[in-house]
């Protein structure tokens, strides 16, 4: 009986001990975070959405909800109820969870009027947008929801709402939809939200079209400090390159608004009020202080994961499979950190100008080479060019950018096309004159694994490399680059017209084709911004078929882009731009480096020569004669005759230094596309049998044509 009283008494005691034991910080559920409920989201975005616009009469201004479509362009607000053209305006103080303030002469806020969007918050009429007086507007989103953890400086809250940001008075405005705040243990933060709305034209104010709804990233927040009762914290700017317009990099203060958010008012028309531009209201642009605040809650039952990077929910290519054994993905890394874990991009950029070739003059006069962001329309027949109305610099992900003169990059416009940076014409194509164009592709998703030196990113865009103005072009689809053990491949999808010099009337569509634009490799993932690497061409062999110009594999530099891409393009008919074949613009055809961004608000900086990682084991000298060059580093920015290897004094003079052969398997002869009689425009080959004069009109025979 004792015996028995004895083990009921420990039992008791245990029972009394156990809840007392403080819990290890592993146990399972353990956390710190709390529900958040009726969390209130106030921001006036920017001076400039306060501001008056430059458009005599009109004004920039927020509205609570969204406003009704005028339904066509060129309209403004003429009251809070009707457009101009009598269409119903529904511009609001209020609507649902969102509501518009006016600060007062008291400093306090008090609800928006229709009156006060024209006037500072003493009264006074807002005479000029060069003043420095605005209106003092802010939205202010209530009952907001989710989770906050003061302790370790996690936060998730979301609000259910919409407003509207106009300018001109409405000749442009987009709406904003559904914000979320996400902060990371690391301090470092974001607000995203959806972007819809309409596009217009400045330049054709008869423009109006509906934009697909996007999710962006409307902040970055770099520092974040979450307290108890909420936060206060300015989004980065100042020093952030978008990468995607004709950004001004040198006044003081300069900066831009999350790549995304640009991105996408640069399709509707209203990109440059969110970066500098070097005009008089830049520094309005900066964004203004976002408040959040909230009430803490009960403990969650379960610790909730980490917010981690914003995901754009818009269709993308299911990533490839992971590599066996890869540890889960976490978040990409903080710029300035050294990458050592898996992690996953949403937002990756691709950079990349092909060859210098694709910026150089045509042998045909008065044509170029040039890109065009997504397929330039099929002109049905052969011998055509591309009109200005064909042609695109933005189209989606995917856009065209040209190098300025003090080394940064704008939007390309039509007329650059056949421009130096500097605005000097490119005359011939042996002169080293280039227009200094690149690719650029935003919206990669994929993951990086720095420690296994493994990627796979997936890019969703088009753009169009186009020769001779048009007489040939291809598409390039959908990249994918894959980086295993340090090799890495850039893949795509290719399509276009297959031509004939001695029909040109001829034009037939060739099946979509995945191809291997790049070889190279690369020594290290561990940057936490990305990478560049420099494709292999050097020593790279092509066998020509015997009706097309043969490679030179006697000159320094000789080589060749890789296998399958060579061959889709004897199909086109421009298989010697993309291999040496002994002719005076040979060293043009060398691959460019290519920059991989993993995250396009924050991108590698574009390189001025080989750059690093080159897959040829070769880079551009800091100093040293020209001659000293290695084939395929020509640098980048504004070129002159002096910045490239002299032009070539014979048909098979190639310059440049010593690159060891690679083992890349050659490509084998292929049938002609046409029948297989004759080589599809051998005069493209732009050197082996390059013209001396070549006279060309819109679907009309070669006229004249001899060999040096």
């Amino acid at each position: 009986m004792m015996r028995r009283l004895a083990v009921l008494a420990s039992a008791a005691l245990v029972a009394m001990v156990v809840p007392f034991v403080p819990a290890s910080a592993d146990s399972e559920g353990l956390t710190t975070a709390r529900a958040v409920s009726g969390a209130t989201l106030r921001w006036g975005l920017s001076n400039e959405v306060n501001n008056r616009a430059y458009a005599p009469g009109s004004f920039n201004f927020l509205s609570a909800g969204k406003i009704g479509n005028p339904g066509e362009g060129g309209q403004t607000i003429k009251s809070a109820t009707s457009w101009e053209n009598g269409k119903p305006a529904g511009w609001n103080a209020s609507a649902g969870n969102v509501a518009l303030e006016k600060k007062t002469t008291s400093g306090s806020y008090a609800p928006a009027t229709w009156d006060g969007l024209t006037t500072s918050a003493s009264g006074a009429p807002i005479t000029s947008p060069t003043s420095g007086t605005f209106t003092d507007h802010r939205i202010v989103l209530s009952e907001g929801s989710g989770w906050v953890d003061p302790d370790t400086n996690r936060a998730s809250v979301s609000w259910d709402g919409d407003f509207t940001v106009v300018f001109y008075s409405g000749m442009t405005f987009f709406y904003v939809s559904d914000p979320v705040l996400s902060v990371d243990r690391d301090g470092t933060g974001v607000l995203t939200a959806t972007l819809s709305g309409f596009g217009s034209s400045l330049e054709d104010m008869t423009v109006w079209k509906p934009m697909t709804a996007k999710k962006v990233t409307l902040a970055t927040l770099p520092k974040v400090d979450l307290d108890a009762d909420g936060t206060t914290v300015t989004p980065a700017y100042e020093g952030v390159r978008n990468g995607a317009v004709d950004q001004n990099v040198t006044k003081p203060g300069w900066g831009s608004w999350p790549t995304s958010f640009v991105s996408w008012l640069s399709d509707a028309g209203a990109g440059s009020y969110w970066y500098s531009s070097g005009g008089a209201v830049d520094a309005n642009k900066l964004p203004l202080p976002i408040l959040a605040t909230w009430k803490l809650g009960d403990l969650l039952e379960t610790d909730p994961d980490d917010p981690g990077a914003p995901v754009d929910p818009e269709p993308t290519p299911t990533p490839g499979a992971p590599v066996p054994g890869a540890p889960e993905p976490t978040t990409s890394p903080r710029p300035g950190d050294k990458a050592t874990k898996a992690f996953r991009v949403s937002d990756a950029q691709l950079r990349w100008g092909m060859n210098n070739e694709m910026s150089n003059s045509a042998f045909a006069p008065g044509t170029y080479n040039f890109f065009s962001a997504g397929t330039v329309p099929n002109p049905g027949r052969g011998g055509q060019t591309a009109a200005e109305g064909t042609w695109k610099p933005r189209s989606g992900n995917v856009r065209v950018e040209k190098e300025t003169a003090n080394g940064g990059h704008r939007l390309a416009t039509w007329n650059g096309l056949r421009t130096t940076p500097d605005g000097k014409p490119l005359g011939s194509t042996t002169n080293g004159l280039l227009s200094d164009h690149t690719v650029v592709i935003d919206g990669g998703t994929g993951t990086v694994n720095p420690k296994k030196k493994t990627a796979t990113i997936r890019w969703k865009g088009t753009f169009t490399a186009v020769l001779y103005s048009g007489l040939s072009y291809f598409t390039v689809s959908d990249p994918v680059l894959t980086v295993r053990n340090g090799v890495t491949r850039l893949d795509a999808t290719l399509g276009g017209y297959a031509s004939d010099r001695d029909d040109t009337s001829l034009w037939e569509a060739l099946p979509p084709t995945k191809v291997r634009l790049a070889d190279a490799s690369v020594k290290s993932l561990s940057s936490a911004r990305g990478f560049t690497v420099t494709p292999r061409f050097s020593g790279v062999r092509y066998d020509a078929p015997a009706s097309a110009a043969a490679q030179n594999r006697t000159d320094t530099g000789w080589g060749a882009f890789p296998t399958s891409f060579v061959r889709f393009q004897e199909r086109v008919g421009t298989a010697a731009y993309w291999y040496t074949s002994g002719g005076s613009t040979d060293r043009f055809k060398a691959a460019l480096p290519i920059t991989f961004s993993y995250d396009a608000d924050k991108p590698v900086s574009a390189p001025k020569g080989s750059g690093t990682d080159a897959g040829s084991g070769t880079n551009l000298p800091s100093s040293g004669t020209p001659s000293s060059w290695p084939l395929g580093a020509q640098t980048l920015g504004s070129p002159t005759a002096a910045a490239l290897p002299p032009t070539a004094t014979g048909a098979r003079t190639v310059l440049g230094a010593t690159v060891p052969v690679g083992t890349t398997e050659g490509i084998r002869p292929v049938a002609q596309p046409l029948g297989g009689s004759s080589p599809a425009w051998p005069w493209w080959a732009g050197g082996g049998l390059a013209l001396a004069a070549l006279v060309v009109t819109v679907g009309a025979r070669v006229l004249t044509r001899r060999t040096p």
